[in-house]
């Protein structure tokens, strides 16, 4: 077995990085014998052994040329394949011609580690996970549980998943498909950090089978999976969402009746972007206050911002999927 990249503060300097290949990056090496997989899964699409890491401030870049160079050896390094295990699983154990079922992508982290949400933020990597079924079968896109907001020193913000992370998947089977046993495969990547960070990937199979009469499989993990998914923004009925600012700098203000607080994760763009969120909460409800910046870089791009709302109330915690075109305000506002 290849081992994993090995990227620690005895590598380049810094324990947070971005993955990038700004001016001043420093380079980052990897075993000779890393699997073209692992490199993939640092947007290294060749057998190069090194991988660019901006270093996250510039005073950093200043002092770099005085730290002294370290070796880290094998040993010292943790595996990033050991720290999380990837399982795929079915919600059927037999599925009909014509049929659907759902998968899941389980990741089990080591404790006091962390991967990265869909949106990894300010650093990291997003957890990432391929999956191949039999030729005709439709998988949909993978969908993310709610993430955290981790905050480290230098205004860092990342979206992370703890102990476990489960990403669901839609499959849609031909209604010609022969009866028998069809094998799934899901190929992961991702990041896993604490102090360090170090990369890993994983491979996982499940069979499922054809057949006239369906069975239910893993109903326990599936109906909690499916509670923590975000739910559809028509069922926050109460909230109210009012733009302000200029379409360059578009703010949005969210009210929640009835909330104690509320936290956002946005799904950025290349053209719209967060900057940043203030969260205010009383008696009443909370408001949450958003800023963007919006940059036109295709003449189809639109001020639009996409991502999670978590609300928590009295009653519990839940996830929204929210999606608003930034409109103008009226004038004097």
């Amino acid at each position: 077995m290849s081992r994993s990249p090995r990227i620690g503060k005895g590598t380049h300097g810094a324990g947070r990085f971005r993955l990038g290949t700004a001016p001043g990056a420093v380079r980052v090496v990897f075993p000779a014998d890393i699997r073209p997989n692992a490199l993939l899964a640092f947007e290294v699409t060749s057998a190069d052994s090194v991988v660019t890491m901006t270093l996250l401030s510039t005073w950093i870049l200043a002092l770099l040329p005085a730290l002294p160079v370290q070796t880290v050896a094998d040993d010292e390094m943790p595996d990033g394949n050991k720290l999380v295990q990837i399982a795929l699983l079915a919600d059927k154990g037999a599925v009909k011609p014509g049929g659907t079922l759902t998968l899941a992508v389980r990741y089990a982290i080591e404790p006091k580690w962390h991967v990265y949400w869909e949106n990894p933020g300010d650093s990291g990597m997003a957890t990432r996970a391929n999956i191949t079924a039999p030729a005709g079968w439709k998988v949909g896109a993978l969908r993310f549980p709610a993430p955290q907001r981790h905050e480290d020193e230098g205004d860092i913000t990342t979206y992370i998943h703890e102990r476990e992370l489960v990403l669901l998947a839609d499959v849609q089977v031909p209604a010609d498909a022969r009866p028998g046993v069809a094998a799934i495969t899901v190929d992961g990547r991702w990041l896993v950090c604490t102090d360090i960070c170090v990369g890993g990937e994983g491979q996982a199979k499940v069979d499922v089978t054809v057949a006239d009469v369906e069975t239910p499989a893993n109903e326990a993990l599936f109906k909690a999976a499916r509670e923590k998914l975000p739910k559809p923004w028509s069922e926050l009925p109460q909230a109210r969402v009012t733009w302000s600012g200029t379409e360059a700098e578009p703010r949005v203000t969210i009210v929640v009746p009835g909330a104690k607080s509320l936290e956002f994760f946005p799904l950025d763009t290349e053209a719209m972007k967060c900057k940043g969120r203030t969260v205010d909460a009383g008696k009443n409800g909370a408001t949450l206050k958003a800023q963007f910046e919006f940059e036109r870089k295709q003449p189809e791009d639109q001020p639009r911002t996409r991502g999670v709302l978590h609300v928590k109330t009295g009653q519990g915690e839940t996830s929204y999927l929210f999606d608003s075109l930034y409109t103008a305000p009226p004038t004097g506002r």
